[in-house]
């Protein structure tokens, strides 16, 4: 069931849960734009995968590209998701390899990053967590200012 905190913010509460598993969890804030019936800022918990927001939004407009997201993926905090419409692209930041999530075939994919570097990149990833930044790329073992230079226009963290 929905529930809305008294600043507004959309809340989930489990029906039948004891009342302490409904207190305030830990929450992340995502922007959902676009074809949405309702587009806003949402809290949700941090394992909330993009269906369940766009659910907690009203669904899809009619006029949506659903195709063009993947409705299975986890949610960051502090990203903005975009559901383009059809005819639309989703914006660039759709196009850029979210280095909190590739892969090593999507990151050799980036100038500058083999297979060896882009196994460092998630060996890093997964000792110190996400990157909040692009620029803690550089913080990767073999990463300085002229690859992360060639690369900062072509990733994201969210």
């Amino acid at each position: 069931m929905l529930q809305r905190a008294p600043s507004g913010e959309v809340l989930l509460e489990v029906e039948g849960a004891p009342p302490e598993a409904n207190e305030a969890p830990e929450l992340i804030t995502v922007h959902l734009v676009g074809a949405v019936l309702n587009p806003g800022v949402y809290r949700v918990p941090p394992d909330t995968r993009l269906h369940e927001l766009i659910h907690l939004a009203g669904g899809f407009l009619e006029d949506a590209d659903q195709e063009t997201v993947n409705l299975a993926r986890p949610l960051f905090d502090g990203e903005q998701v975009i559901i383009p419409r059809c005819g639309e692209t989703s914006g660039q930041a759709e196009a850029k390899i979210n280095i909190n999530r590739a892969g090593v075939e999507e990151l050799v994919r980036l100038p500058g990053i083999g297979e060896a570097r882009a196994r460092q990149i998630i060996s890093y990833r997964e000792e110190h967590g996400y990157f909040r930044d692009i620029r803690e790329l550089m913080n990767v073992s073999g990463i300085g200012e002229g690859i992360f230079n060639n690369l900062k226009d072509l990733i994201t963290v969210y």
